[in-house]
């Protein structure tokens, strides 16, 4: 599935993967399994932040279980009033996750 993002969402979630997800502890297996899919998402971000622009949009393609991943991590999670913006395209994200895998 292809996570459609902007220049700007791409670099926000980049930017809040550095600082929350790559960090966090897991607390059950369970949490440890969507930890290690989202930190295979982690390294699709950098690696389209890192890379130059080609023209080829800025949207990165995860896999089934990345996209599961990313649907149960965030949602029902808080990212509070300093992460609105981001918190805007997951939710939009997440319905896209559930339409396709519902």
């Amino acid at each position: 599935m292809k996570l459609k993002l902007t220049q700007t969402q791409l670099v926000a979630l980049h930017r809040f993967f550095m600082d929350h997800v790559i960090s966090e502890k897991p607390g059950t297996i369970i949490d440890r399994l969507i930890l290690l899919h989202m930190l295979k998402i982690y390294k699709k971000l950098r690696t389209k932040a890192e890379e130059p622009f080609t023209g080829k949009g800025f949207s990165i393609n995860l896999s089934q279980e990345e996209a599961l991943a990313y649907y149960e991590y965030f949602f029902n999670r808080s990212l509070g009033e300093q992460y609105r913006y981001e918190h805007n395209f997951i939710q939009s994200h997440i319905a896209q996750i559930d339409r396709a895998y519902a």
